[in-house]
């Protein structure tokens, strides 16, 4: 896709002294010291100057591939002897000759932290190569030899620094193993690279896209009727040998000095590389920058901002179907720029014309490019979302929605090679030339299922060997391909075109005639291949494995899909939409209602079932079984106890009045009256069940549970007053006073949760996957017993935070949102940072520097996670009680343990039981272990429920005898032992001493639940304590027992 410049938008945001600072800083980052870059400056001299001075008297056949070992170096074209052999030369004596001219440079606008410091570029002389050697693979066996002779030279001498001397797959991308450079490192970062090439052997005109260099009987035997074919990726990997040295010494000739140029190239290259974008980085991104130099569309003088959003308007608008040069000064041809367009996806010409720098690029590279570049394109300038844009790297496993595996080695190829074998040299060359063929036919098979997809090559392939080692062997690879999906991913059908015209057949040949004809409502009949009978996530492996096996020809156990369904955690979404049309339904009635002395203003639903980020266990619908029935109220029994029947909780406003009074319990007291008088009129014309309590009215509409509550700002006014009063009578310490915690009990439950509640609830609606992932979140807390160890806002507000993260591509799929869920809790800096999360979007820098100037200010006394929000400008009202720092560092060990096994899933040989890991439950760490009678068990019931008959009696609403228990051994024994349990699985709960109370000195006060060891000594009585939760959970509690007859897992 093509984004036109003002497609892209740009929130221009002003220079600031901040975001200068944080540029000059990355920057000293990048750079290599300078006396390390001395250092290798110095070992690149040496060896110049050693390749030069040596003398070497060695004399072999080219063919010979075998003669390096006796001189400890293994020749790193080993694996391509066979076609080694087929070659010929007029030259077929290899001899050492000095090399016509070595040159060094210094990297110092290319090179990345951590990156080679030093390049050595070494010019093969010419009398090693015969008139035709460019033909076949005789360049790349002789560059070979010369590679080994000279790190014969250099294994014999000692300098000073470098330790290692090896092999490094040549090319911008470091994957050519045909083409070989040479690596000397040591203990500290950086090194020098050395490359060889030799730009004589024939003009570059020798290299175009419609010649071949390559006959594909040197390669295969198989295909020697074949006597010439074209081979333009061939031809681009040899020219790469000679033009990127060059290229990458131009661009450290024209930028070097430019600071603010080199400066924004070493930030976009540090974007790219952070993004997972490394083919595109490097000598790609040096490129387009050195093009924008030259055109003058950056230069020096305009400041770092300007530079760096002309780049990445550059690169978001990069048009790919235009063969475009380095240099104006490049006057192609037009039959030139036709062969190019038709070669490569992406075509960009150095200035010779003729090497397509960008010729390993394919074109969901830049769609993935681009989409990345618009997300971080309004950003720039932004000091807070530096980090994020510039700095954290995203995981790969990170960045896409779904994955699949393929496993493909060069033998199930054979097969092919008449069809895709026409341009490779070798086996690694054959696989590369199947995916690029296998990536293209996907493509065109997913249709519009997915935005882009990107294949990358996984496994332990090193891309640098040493020299006494031969080079990996490449004849099976494994590739995981990644897709970023759009609404059509689960589209059952696959339309085509019209019947009975030449696209239509076109489309049945692509499809090995397995297509049906479809009409449709347009009258259309389409040719159409059909996956299912309705929208399934099955879908797109279908699809992938038709085209592997059917059209690729590969046996289906090549693939297979490594992203989990984790929608299966969540509830069905039709009671969340059963919910939102009886909330509808309720919200109408409520405001019609006629009969009251007030009329109803305002309802609101202030419910996680109605933003769907509560799981329905085991039903959102009322229970109609279980328990007895006593005076119209359904009730639980001594044998029984109804399933959970949950409640979805409703704040309504009634219109001002006056004569409320200014007295809370009188005010409380006429409310109920309002209850009774709206049940009253809901049971006689709505015939639906309605039942008043003091506090609140209960109402089933279409079979859910509403829990209806009537919110007074006149209550707010009188606590208030009551507060003001104290504070002018001279009390001090007045937020820990009756009157001050009433009066924050009431804000928090009655204007600050209801607020957060509503804009999550906006949030949701904007965010499809928010509340699965929310469901997910609480439910990989539970099998980890940590249920309550959050509070369900602050769930809410990690997810929105993870999800809708400033400078990253939005997930949509459950599984994407909820990695970047795990990487969240596991990287955040909680103890220094706050969580700031504006699901408002109506933060300024200024508000924001506030905010986090406040929060240092106040970090003593605040809990161990902070998190802020529009409502919260403190960050501690939900998180102030829990989690603890304990139970804060076990979240985020289990969060890096749990993204370890989903990276493992997409990565590993074998795929991970990915539902056992994340619902799994470890009892091994606990002192014991409460069983809780099934009876009690409400969460896990059958929720079945009759729809046709229509509810009469009240059911027992939110009663969870299991969370009961749970808060009474709390309120009894949590100064000597915690208690972890499942909310959603709750058939044991964990209980763990601690430590601090095993042995305590002998006090009075500490008497309690201890027992005397000596005088002066006391000892936490564990004995006592299990005796104490038999007892109080007398009904509910089976059976305890103690750590030692404990399984692992259960």
């Amino acid at each position: 896709m093509v984004l036109e410049e003002d497609e892209v938008k740009n929130a221009e945001k002003p220079m600031s002294d901040a975001f200068r600072l944080q540029c000059d800083d990355a920057e000293k980052e990048r750079i290599v010291r300078e006396n390390l870059l001395d250092k290798w400056n110095n070992v690149a001299k040496k060896v110049s100057k050693t390749i030069f001075d040596a003398k070497v008297n060695v004399k072999l056949g080219y063919k010979n591939t075998k003669f390096w070992t006796t001189k400890d170096v293994e020749y790193p074209l080993e694996n391509h002897d066979v076609a080694i052999q087929r070659t010929t030369s007029s030259v077929d004596e290899f001899t050492w000759i000095s090399p016509s001219n070595v040159s060094t440079v210094a990297e110092t606008v290319l090179c990345l932290e951590g990156d080679v410091s030093v390049r050595v570029h070494v010019e093969i002389p010419n009398q090693l190569f015969g008139s035709r050697d460019y033909l076949n693979l005789t360049y790349a066996a002789k560059r070979a030899h010369y590679a080994c002779c000279v790190a014969y030279i250099l294994k014999a001498v000692s300098i000073k620094g470098v330790e290692e001397i090896s092999f490094k797959a040549g090319g911008a991308a470091e994957d050519d193993f045909l083409f070989p450079d040479l690596l000397l490192t040591g203990k500290e970062k950086g090194g020098v690279q050395i490359s060889f090439n030799n730009c004589s052997i024939a003009k570059p005109q020798r290299f175009l896209p419609s010649i071949g260099n390559l006959r594909p009987a040197t390669v295969f035997e198989k295909l020697k009727d074949l006597n010439e074919c074209a081979t333009p990726f061939y031809n681009q990997r040899v020219l790469a040998t000679m033009m990127e040295p060059e290229l990458r010494a131009t661009i450290e000739k024209e930028l070097k000095g430019k600071s603010v140029v080199v400066k924004a190239l070493g930030l976009t290259n540090r974007f790219l590389k952070a993004r997972g974008l490394t083919n595109v980085c490097g000598a790609i991104c040096g490129a387009r920058v050195l093009r924008l130099f030259r055109t003058g569309s950056i230069t020096e003088k305009q400041e770092i901002l300007t530079v760096l959003r002309n780049i990445f308007r550059d690169l978001a608008t990069w048009d790919i179907s235009d063969v475009q040069t380095l240099s104006e000064n490049v006057v192609l041809e037009e039959e030139v720029r036709e062969l190019f367009a038709a070669s490569f996806p992406i075509v960009l010409l150095d200035d010779s014309g003729f090497w397509n720098v960008t010729y390993r690029l394919s074109v969901s590279d830049i769609s993935r490019l681009k989409a990345e570049i618009v997300v971080c394109l309004p950003l720039l300038g932004d000091i807070f979302a530096f980090e994020t844009v510039f700095i954290n790297e995203v995981p790969h496993f990170a960045q896409f929605d779904h994955y699949a595996r393929l496993n493909i080695s060069s033998s199930q190829l054979q097969t092919q090679v008449r069809s895709i074998g026409l341009d490779v040299a070798d086996d690694d060359d054959l696989i590369r030339a199947f995916m690029t063929d296998f990536q293209k036919k996907a493509c065109k098979a997913m249709g519009e299922r997915f935005e882009y997809m990107t294949v990358s090559r996984v496994g332990d392939h090193a891309k640098s060997w040493r020299v006494d080692k031969y080079a990996p062997a490449l004849k099976e690879q494994s590739f995981v391909i990644c897709f970023r999906v759009t609404k059509q991913w689960t589209n059952p059908l696959t339309v085509g075109p019209q019947a009975q015209t030449e696209e239509a057949k076109a489309f049945q040949s692509f499809w090995k005639n397995s297509t049906e004809l479809r009409k449709f409502a347009d009258t259309r009949i389409c040719e159409c291949m059909v996956w299912s009978n309705e929208a399934s996530p099955t879908v797109p492996l279908k699809i992938l494995n038709f085209v592997l096996q059917k059209i690729c020809n590969m046996p289906m156990n090549s693939i297979s899909w490594r992203s989990w369904d984790m929608a299966q955690l969540a509830s069905d979404r039709s009671q969340f939409d059963a919910v939102s049309k009886a909330f509808a339904s309720l919200g109408a009635t409520l405001r019609s209602m006629k009969n009251l002395p007030l009329s109803i203003t305002n309802v609101h639903g202030i419910s996680p079932f109605i933003r769907a980020t509560e799981t329905c266990s085991p039903s959102i619908f009322a229970a109609q079984f279980g328990g007895q029935v006593v005076d119209g109220h359904r009730v639980p029994s001594t044998s029984e106890v109804p399933r959970l029947s949950p409640a979805v909780v409703v704040h309504i406003k009634l219109e001002f009045s006056g004569k409320w009074g200014q007295d809370i319990e009188a005010i409380r007291r006429l409310t109920s009256s309002f209850y009774i008088q709206i049940a009253k009129s809901l049971r006689e014309k709505q015939k639906i069940v309605a039942v008043p309590t003091v506090d609140q009215l209960f109402i089933i509409q279409d079979g859910i549970v509403f829990k209806v509550i009537i919110v007074h700002d006149k209550i707010l006014k009188v606590l208030e007053s009551s507060v003001e009063r104290l504070r002018e009578s001279g009390a001090t310490r007045i937020e820990g006073s009756l009157e001050g915690l009433r009066l924050a009990a009431w804000k928090k439950k009655f204007v600050t949760e209801p607020l957060l509640q509503l804009s999550l609830q906006s949030f949701s609606t904007s965010h499809l996957i928010f509340g699965t992932t929310v469901q997910i979140f609480k439910a990989w807390l539970g099998s980890k017993l940590l249920s309550g160890a959050l509070h369900d806002l602050v769930i809410e507000l990690i997810v929105a935070a993870a999800v809708d993260q400033k400078g990253v591509l939005a997930p949509e799929s459950a599984w994407s949102a909820f990695v970047r869920v795990l990487r969240l809790l596991s990287s955040h800096n909680w103890l220094t940072r706050p969580l700031m999360v504006d699901v408002a979007s109506s933060w300024t820098e200024e508000e924001v520097c506030e905010l986090e100037s406040n929060f240092v200010k106040m970090r003593p006394v605040l809990p161990c996670m902070v998190v802020i929000t529009n409502v919260d400008p403190v960050g501690s009202k939900f998180t102030k009680e829990s989690p603890s720092p304990m139970l804060l560092k076990r979240i985020i060990g289990l969060a890096k343990e749990t993204l370890r096994v989903l990276e493992r899933n997409i990565f590993d040989e074998h795929p991970v039981d990915v539902k056992n890991a994340l619902l799994r439950s470890n009892f091994a760490m606990y002192d014991a272990v409460i069983e809780i009678d099934r009876k009690a068990q409400v969460r896990t019931r059958s929720a079945y429920v009759d729809k046709k008959k229509r509810a009469k009696v009240l059911p027992v609403i939110e009663f969870d005898p299991v969370d009961e228990l749970i808060y009474t051994l709390n309120a009894n024994f949590q100064h000597a032992a915690l208690f972890f349990y499942n909310k959603y699985d709750s058939s044991k709960v964990g209980v763990m001493f601690k430590p601090q109370e095993a042995e305590v000195p002998s006090k009075i006060t500490r008497c309690n639940l201890h027992k005397s060891l000596n005088e002066a000594r006391l000892v936490l009585n564990k004995e006592e304590i299990l005796e104490g939760i038999a007892i109080l959970g007398e009904g509910i509690v089976s059976n305890v027992i103690c750590s030692a007859k404990l399984s692992v897992f259960d």
